[in-house]
């Protein structure tokens, strides 16, 4: 009598994939299923058998964002044929699909902490900082073969510390790039005033790691008590108008509930430009050391987000005309027909994949901004125009294309002035920033008008890097966040954490360069 497979098991099988075997590190076959309401990558490998990573708390969540509009911009320049298959042939090979959008460069492996959430494979490296010829020629390269870059981002180690860090800014500061962001843990910046001061004067944005606003839960995350620095680091940073993002790293059932503080703290500050919320990645230093490994997807932070911050016009509720009051009540902007929840909360609605990337990587929110009244750019274009707007790189091109959605904003607002609630804050918001990025008798570069937007912008990135749990060559295939060497090639991102970055490692112990 044949039984029957399908009655023992308890989930759905959706699609498949390759993943990676966190113990063998081999590529495998892969399942995404759905049980119990969630959504699982199930690796199988020959050799040590099935396992099985969180991917999406929620199964409509993922079917929604998966399915989703995607913005391609195949690279330009392929340095390597496809031979062995991804993710053994980056160069890139000619299978992948996506141009570099951030390039993320390494100048040491030297840092001031030992976080144990780091995700770095380092610590038993020769101290190394990156030669400043050996940064001109990726940075020569990169020009050359992107002309033109929106962002540079510096990191590390703790890059601060690169005796020569000024010297490699400057060779930054070119046409073809809008700007250098310096990822940081903060140390140098509270103790150093000085040192804060030059970054204004040179225009670098700083990525400051931010991850908790508690004592204790620092110590868990850094390994130390460092929260006075960071908050003396972003005094330094406010008093001489360093643009600013903050960088955290959500782990589960840690400091994943004060995402919402963070988010609040952001939106108060006009340094403050943006937050980037990092799921915890569970690899190099972390991945033997911060256990048990609970993956926070992308989902479940949006989740975090709706139900702890009170972002959306919060603050200024008390500007809201009493006759105004029941307009909320009958819009589309209140899911639940409630002025409490439409102000005090974003909703899920306000985030979408960003386009330019893989829907299960990144996802963005933009937030209107003037003055204390924030408001969810998502909620004005509900649809096509929100993907035309924030384009097919990591930042927004306000373009021409950008003033014409605007213009016709403002007239269909004009027109249907009941139907949106606010509609004369909003009214006046829109016509000053096209004022700003469009003026009369004045020419501005894309680089200008994108500075010049985010002044009236505000930017929430939820980033999922992945391990050897989570690992999938979908994901890889069009990632835009790439690592460029000095041997003229990419790699994206998570797959030079796992795969070449020890391949780093050996060079530098054996005498050769090394990127970090």
């Amino acid at each position: 009598m044949k039984k029957d497979a399908k009655r023992k098991r308890d989930y759905i099988y959706y699609d498949f994939t390759r993943s990676m075997c966190r113990r063998c590190g081999k590529i495998i076959d892969a399942q995404i299923i759905f049980r119990d309401g969630k959504v699982f990558l199930r690796s199988i490998c020959p050799q040590h058998g099935a396992s099985e990573a969180l991917i999406a708390a929620n199964i409509d969540w993922y079917l929604k964002v998966i399915n989703t509009r995607q913005a391609t911009d195949r690279p330009g320049k392929f340095s390597k044929e496809i031979s062995e298959g991804c993710p053994y042939d980056c160069g890139l090979c000619t299978w992948h699909e996506k141009a570099c959008n951030l390039p993320i460069i390494s100048i040491t492996n030297v840092c001031n902490l030992k976080c144990p959430i780091c995700f770095t494979y380092n610590r038993d490296d020769p101290e190394y900082f990156m030669p400043v010829e050996e940064f001109k020629q990726v940075i020569d390269w990169l020009t050359a073969s992107e002309k033109s870059i929106d962002l540079i981002n510096i990191t590390g180690g703790e890059p601060t510390l690169h005796p020569e860090l000024f010297k490699i800014i400057e060779l930054c500061r070119r046409k073809e790039i809008g700007r250098v962001t310096l990822n940081s843990n903060g140390l140098k910046l509270a103790e150093d005033e000085d040192f804060v001061k030059k970054l204004a004067g040179y225009g670098v944005y700083v990525i400051l790691s931010f991850n908790t606003f508690n004592r204790d839960i620092a110590k868990k995350m850094h390994g130390a008590d460092v929260l006075k620095k960071k908050l003396d680091a972003l005094k330094n940073l406010e008093k001489y108008g360093v643009q600013t993002t903050l960088m955290n790293v959500s782990v589960k059932d840690l400091n994943d509930k004060e995402i919402g503080k963070v988010i609040d703290y952001a939106l108060k500050k006009d340094f403050i430009r943006s937050v980037t919320i990092q799921n915890m990645t569970y690899t190099g230093f972390a991945g033997g050391r911060f256990t048990p490994r609970k993956h926070l997807p992308i989902d479940e932070v949006i989740d975090n987000i709706v139900k702890r911050s009170a972002t959306v016009a919060d603050r200024a509720h008390h500007t809201i005309p009493a006759k105004l009051q029941n307009l909320h009540k009958k819009t589309r902007f209140s899911p639940d027909n409630s002025i409490e929840h439409r102000e005090k909360r974003l909703t899920h609605d306000d985030f979408v994949p960003l386009p330019g990337s893989h829907p299960l990587c990144y996802s963005v929110c933009y937030i209107f901004r003037d003055g204390d009244y924030t408001f969810p750019l998502k909620r004005l274009f509900p649809g096509d125009e929100y993907y035309e707007i924030l384009g097919k790189k990591y930042l927004v091109h306000p373009g021409e294309n950008f003033q014409r959605i605007l213009s016709d904003k403002i007239n269909e607002i004009w027109a249907r002035k009941d139907s949106y609630p606010e509609s004369e804050r909003i009214l006046k918001m829109m016509k000053n920033m096209i004022g700003k990025l469009y003026p009369t008798g004045e020419h501005l570069s894309p680089f200008e008008r994108q500075k010049r937007a985010e002044k009236f912008i505000k930017i929430i990135y939820i980033h999922a890097y992945m391990d050897e749990d989570t690992f999938d060559l979908s994901r890889v295939n069009r990632c835009s966040v790439l690592v460029p060497g000095i041997d003229k090639t990419y790699i994206p991102v998570c797959t030079y954490n796992l795969f070449y970055r020890e391949k780093d490692k050996r060079f530098r112990k054996a005498g050769e360069r090394g990127i970090r």
